[in-house]
Order: structure tokens, then C-alpha cells, then sequence
């Protein structure tokens, strides 16, 4: 060995001893070092990865932070500030709970949530709920859209400008996105139901991305149902009982369905272990609108859900369910009992197109057994809101095979949202519209 190798062999020695020194105390001196030799520069971050296990303890060092600087100093460590006491609970700011090691005694929970597929749909979720499956609408609401004094043809003019308005003309250039479409077709009918009862403002508010919570035991199973959806519309008072006193008595001798056989009833949920079994409403006390009114799931057909029509149907029961259970819960409290009043929640589902209309009583929170008083579940044939909708015609082999506009718009759909907004108010006299378009 030369000594000119001799001499580079003792250097990459000293620097590898350089280097270590160097990442024992990089989290209290400055992270590179000058050698006067050669003039190189080792940087301790770049040999973390390697010797992470290597750090000693020194009670006596304090590292040296920019935290007194109150800006980023490259080579100084990152200060650790005190978590913030808001002094109130901010639920979009939560902590996570720690990872629960389930015990010998402890029993999953199975919980439903907005991207659940249940298999057998409403079926399924009905027996969940312990709820009896009507077809169509409930005949106050029937009655109420059927109304011959709530038609106005400048209340009809209206709904089908404002359709052609959030299918067509939304947007500067070209045909408006059909997700964008149905938000702004949501807002504009609802702001035509709010103008035709001006009296109703102050009972109605609209809130977007809502959460709510819901559990209670079905059989021996634990069941939960959280997460948040779409938009849902709430008022300041509860909404009037669907079903009478006597046909709800007349359920505890219906059956429920209940042939799921070869599979489970919790087939489809998420299994977990929970810490504790408890339902929290949407809105805290002192809302002013604290009673939910209409839940509004949007483009349940889009790329985001690929839901069929039984499993829209599963998701539209469960979430009104579980705004219902939930505030019963916070009214009457946890304990199984049958409601002296029950609770009542609507739901409509809606591709900017396709209309599905839907509601949910709740007569009972003793949902353990399969005996008993059953709640209701009613749900509506999907309506068409109108044929078609183009920006420019279609044009095939030189004849016109859809033209350009808003094509076969359907009053009775319209009309039946709107008896969902009026559904609840403190006077059922619909001429109440009239006068609010006449003025």
C-alpha cells in the first residue's frame, strides 16, 4: 500500500467515525459538519436510516429547537407544542380512540354505514329495523300530492323552467355534468317549495354532509348505523303520524320476514368491536330545527355508489331509522319502550332524473325480540321527473332522433316533492299556495 492510499484509507475511516459521532447527537447540534481536509460536507439526515437504533440517552442535552424562532430553521429540530384545549368537543376535529383488544367475553358489532350493499336490500334492512314493508305511499301523503287545490300551472311553469335551467343552461359552454345537475336541481326545488309557504322558513332548515349515529341490539346481535350522507332537510317540530293508532296495535300480531336462509341477516356489515353502544342525533341540543324532516341522497346510481334499486331502497330505511332511533333516544331515553308518538322520517333519492320517494314511522325502540309492535316502511315505485334532456339534438343517418330541450317533464313527480316539504306544517290548507303566487 502506497502512502498515498495509505493516507485516503485512515480519511474514509475518520469519516465514517465522523459520521457516526455526528448521527448521535443530530438531534442536538446542526446536522452537517465541515472537515477541513478535504472540505466535505456529511449531512446526518442522510444516515438516520441507517443507524436509528444507535441513539444514546443523555439526560443532561435539551434539544435545540426553532420554536422560540416561531419559523422553520433548517438544521434545528422540530419543537413539540401542547395538544390545544378548545374547552368544547368539535366533531370534525376528533381523536381517534385507541385500538380495542376485544376480550373473551366481548361480542362484535356489526354497523351500516352510507357505502353498505346489503344483498337482500330493503328485505334485509326491514329486519333490522323490525319493520313491516308497504307498497306506496302512505295515504296522508298521497292524499296531500293528489290535492287538486295544491296544481297551479304557474307553479308547473316554474318547475319545469328551473329543470331545464340545472339540466341545460347551468353552465357557460355544453351540457351541465349530471352530478352537478342534480345539486342544482335539489336547491332550485326547494327553493320554489320555499316560496310557495313563505310562512314555513323559519321550520325548515337544509344542512349538507350530516352525521348521525344509531345502535341498539336486534336478537343478541349488536347493530349500528353511522356515517354521513347527502342532505337532509329539518324542522322544528316532529312530523305528523303516518299510520293510526289501531293499525300500528294490529302489528304485533304481523310477522316479519325473516327467510334469509342460506346466509345471515348481518351478511354484507362490517364486524368490528365498538367501546360503547350509543346513539347520537344529528344536531345537539338547542338547534332550532332539531327534528329530521326529509333525508336527500344524491346520484345514488353514479360511479361513486353502483347501487341497485333494493339496496337504495336498504340505505334510504336504515338512515331514516337511524335519525328517528336516535332521537328518540335523546327524548325518551336508551330504555326499550313503545312510543306513545311516533316518529316519522321521509327520505328521496334522486339521479337528477329518477325520483325515489320513501318514508319511515317509528313506533318501538324495543327491537331485541321479533314480537311486539312492528315499525313501518313505505316505499314508492321510482317516478321519472322528466324523458330527456339535451344540449344539442341527436342527429343519426340524417333524422332527428332526440331533440334538443327539456322533453316530457311530469307535473305528478314535482307535486309529490312538494307534498314532502308541505308534509308537516302547522296548517294543511294548500290554498295557501295560491295566495303566495298570486302576491
Amino acid at each position: 500500500m502506497t502512502t498515498k492510499n495509505h493516507h485516503h484509507h485512515h480519511q474514509d475511516i475518520s469519516l465514517r467515525m465522523m459520521a457516526n459521532v455526528l448521527h448521535c447527537f443530530s438531534g442536538y447540534i446542526t446536522s452537517s459538519i465541515v472537515i477541513a481536509s478535504n472540505i466535505c460536507i456529511v449531512t446526518a439526515s442522510n444516515l438516520l436510516f441507517i443507524f436509528r437504533e444507535r441513539m444514546p440517552h443523555i439526560p443532561a442535552a435539551e434539544r435545540i429547537t426553532y420554536g422560540d424562532l416561531m419559523y422553520y430553521f433548517p438544521g434545528l429540530a422540530t419543537p413539540h407544542f401542547p395538544d390545544w384545549e378548545q374547552g368544547w368537543v368539535n366533531p370534525s376535529h376528533q381523536k381517534s380512540q385507541p385500538n380495542y383488544e376485544p376480550g373473551p367475553g366481548d361480542t362484535p358489532c356489526y354497523i351500516f354505514n352510507q357505502r353498505t350493499k346489503l344483498l337482500d336490500g330493503e328485505r334485509q334492512a326491514a329486519w333490522l329495523a323490525k319493520a313491516l314493508l308497504q307498497p306506496g305511499l302512505p295515504e296522508p301523503l298521497a292524499a296531500l300530492a293528489a290535492d287538486p287545490a295544491l296544481r297551479d300551472p304557474t307553479l308547473t311553469r316554474r318547475a319545469e323552467s328551473t329543470t331545464q335551467h340545472a339540466c341545460m343552461w347551468d353552465q357557460l359552454h355544453g351540457e351541465t355534468e349530471r352530478d352537478r345537475a342534480n345539486i342544482v336541481l335539489l336547491h332550485s326545488l326547494l327553493h320554489i317549495c320555499r316560496t310557495s309557504r313563505p310562512d314555513l322558513i323559519p321550520d325548515r332548515v337544509t344542512a349538507q354532509d350530516v352525521r348521525v349515529s344509531a345502535a341498539w341490539h336486534r336478537a343478541e346481535t349488536k347493530l349500528q348505523v353511522r356515517g354521513q350522507f347527502g342532505h337532509l332537510l329539518s324542522s322544528s317540530k316532529p312530523l305528523p303520524v303516518l299510520a293510526p293508532p289501531p293499525v300500528v296495535e294490529a302489528t304485533a300480531n304481523s310477522p316479519l320476514d325473516d327467510n334469509f336462509w342460506p346466509v345471515l341477516p348481518t351478511i354484507d356489515l362490517q364486524k368490528t368491536f365498538v367501546f360503547k353502544m350509543r346513539s347520537q342525533p344529528s344536531f345537539a341540543p338547542g338547534y332550532p330545527c332539531p327534528y329530521a324532516h326529509t333525508l336527500f341522497i344524491l346520484n345514488p346510481w353514479g360511479p361513486c355508489y353502483r347501487k341497485k334499486l333494493p339496496q337504495l331502497r336498504a340505505q334510504m330505511l336504515l338512515f331514516s331509522f337511524a335519525h328517528a332511533l336516535a332521537r328518540a333516544h335523546a327524548t325518551y331515553g336508551e330504555t326499550p319502550q313503545d312510543l306513545k308518538t311516533p316518529l316519522v322520517v321521509q327520505s328521496i333519492a334522486s339521479d337528477g332524473r329518477i325520483f325515489l320517494f320513501g318514508a319511515f314511522q317509528l313506533n318501538t325502540t324495543d327491537l331485541a325480540p321479533c314480537t311486539g309492535l312492528k315499525n313501518f316502511a313505505w316505499f314508492d315505485e321510482p317516478r321519472p321527473l322528466f324523458s330527456s334532456s339535451k344540449y344539442l339534438p341527436v342527429i343519426k343517418r340524417k333524422q332527428l332522433v332526440v331533440p334538443s330541450g327539456l322533453l316530457g317533464f311530469e307535473p305528478d313527480t314535482f307535486y309529490t316533492f312538494l307534498a314532502f316539504y308541505l308534509n308537516g306544517a302547522h296548517s294543511r290548507d294548500v290554498k295557501h299556495v295560491n295566495n303566495a303566487l298570486e302576491s
